[in-house]
């Protein structure tokens, strides 16, 4: 994209209602926005240089799976609080609704998952990734149970969850193992030009299994499959 706007939402000091606004903007005015909410902590983009840090938002394009999977897991929860009225709710169902819509696109027809770098399915060194792909079914089965997002939705996320099962679901002694957890990934600082968000840096971080940015996201998509 040719124009890229980003923003820090800090929650103990920014009004939601003003956010929103700031989001309806650049929708109406097609800007591509990325959003970094200080509850979620995918990138210290703060710690960056702003040369690195211009560098690494017009790379975003490479994003691995769990930053758009951490936005669907977040924005699903929030047209719950309480504090929002009621039009701040629905503009974030809006926002929910845009967000599964786009991810269903890269939910790979034969292994039911979304890959490490979601839109480059099948190539060298890309593989089925657990802990976004648990993340999105989480936020589709639950978006679809409280009416955010269409009740087919709830098919779609049972779909992946499965397919995590049957990829990489094993157990051994008794014990199970979850497997295909990316162990960590993001940018920067500014002195580990490694993590500088290309395709190549995504695929080189370690792939581990019974990590808890893989559980955690898994046993909830379970509780949202128990509720079906």
């Amino acid at each position: 994209f040719n124009t890229a706007l980003s923003f820090i939402y800090h929650i103990d000091d920014d009004k939601p209602q003003e956010m929103l606004q700031m989001l309806d903007l650049c929708k109406e005015n097609g800007l591509k926005v990325i959003l970094y909410d200080d509850r979620i902590h995918c990138h210290r983009l703060r710690e960056m240089s702003e040369e690195m840090y211009e560098k690494a938002v017009l790379r975003s394009v490479n994003e691995f799976g769990r930053h758009p999977a951490a936005a669907a897991f977040f924005v699903s929860d929030e047209p719950n609080a309480a504090t929002l009225p009621l039009a701040e709710k629905a503009v974030l169902a809006e926002i929910f609704r845009n967000t599964v819509e786009g991810l269903e696109q890269y939910v790979d027809p034969q292994t039911h998952m979304l890959w490490q770098v979601v839109d480059r399915i099948g190539d060298k060194g890309n593989y089925p990734e657990t802990s976004g792909s648990s993340m999105i079914a989480y936020a589709m089965l639950k978006g679809a149970r409280l009416g955010y997002a269409d009740k087919r939705y709830a098919s779609v996320g049972k779909s992946i969850f499965g397919g995590i099962c049957d990829k990489y679901l094993t157990e051994t002694d008794g014990k199970l193992n979850l497997g295909g957890i990316c162990l960590v990934a993001g940018l920067g600082p500014e002195n580990n030009r490694r993590r500088d968000g290309s395709y190549e840096y995504y695929i080189s971080e370690p792939v581990v299994e019974n990590d808890a940015k893989g559980t955690g996201p898994f046993v909830m998509a379970y509780t949202e499959i128990k509720r079906l």
